[in-house]
């Protein structure tokens, strides 16, 4: 997965977060710091917090929560499949790459979750109620676990998540940013499209060279100089005659 530079808007946010909720170490064990900057930027970007099952389901009508109902490189098992886009837009992107990385679809197994549905282990911090966590199942394959902590590792050091592992039951937590996630998708798409554009421009050069190589030489032309007149006896004589001519006038 490509990496990016955060905008500006999304570092001030970060910068602000982290700096009232304390050192927040770059680890999957989790901390209270973490939980502390998670809720923050949940609450700096207004993010409503959801009581009930009533009010997801609310949200999720007026648009303000999207359907993340799963497809080829993820299956989804929460109870309330509904998240916040760039939750959706995050889990789909590290779908894809998680598939096609360990050749097994990527399980969700909790998005949003309604304050008053929250399991009893849940931090009075947890930003499930506003839309902005996705939970991840632990995969039974060593490598695929190894790939995907190294991922949320490399995403968490870049400002995007925060990601811890968890053992109660044993999955991924991960809260997305939205702001600097959004931002680091517009990078990806922009760097795609400069991409393409080089690749077409190589490609019309190299067809333009070998279309070029295919044509025929031209063929040679020669220039034949303009030959003097054969020396006749009737060129002989108007030769004389207009020598005698210009004599007869110098007289």
């Amino acid at each position: 997965m490509k990496r990016w530079q955060s905008t500006p808007v999304a570092l001030l946010l970060l910068t602000s977060a982290a700096a009232s909720a304390g050192e927040v170490r770059i680890t999957l064990h989790g901390s209270r710091a973490s939980m502390e900057r998670q809720n923050q930027i949940a609450h700096t970007l207004d993010l409503s917090f959801l009581r009930t099952a009533r009010d997801v389901a609310r949200f999720a009508t007026a648009g303000r929560l999207v359907p993340v109902t799963g497809g080829e490189h993820y299956q989804v098992i929460a109870e309330w499949p509904y998240a916040r886009l760039a939750v959706r837009n995050f889990v789909e992107v590290l779908a894809r790459a998680y598939h096609g990385e360990c050749g097994e679809p990527l399980v969700v197994t909790s998005l949003t979750r309604p304050a008053t549905r929250q399991p009893d282990n849940a931090s009075p911090l947890s930003v499930h109620p506003a839309g902005m966590a996705v939970d991840l199942r632990v995969s039974s394959r060593r490598a695929c676990v190894r790939w995907l902590e190294a991922e949320l590792l490399a995403l968490e050091s870049r400002g995007l998540l925060d990601a811890t592992r968890e053992y109660r039951p044993p999955h991924f937590h991960v809260a997305v940013f939205p702001e600097p996630f959004e931002a680091h998708l517009a990078q990806l798409a922009a760097d795609s499209v400069r991409t393409a554009q080089a690749l077409a421009d190589s490609l019309q050069a190299q067809l333009e060279r070998e279309l070029l190589a295919l044509q025929p030489p031209l063929p040679a032309i020669e220039v034949i100089a303009p030959s003097e007149p054969p020396l006749t006896p009737v060129v002989l004589l108007g030769d004389l005659l207009a020598w005698v001519g210009r004599l007869l006038l110098r007289v």
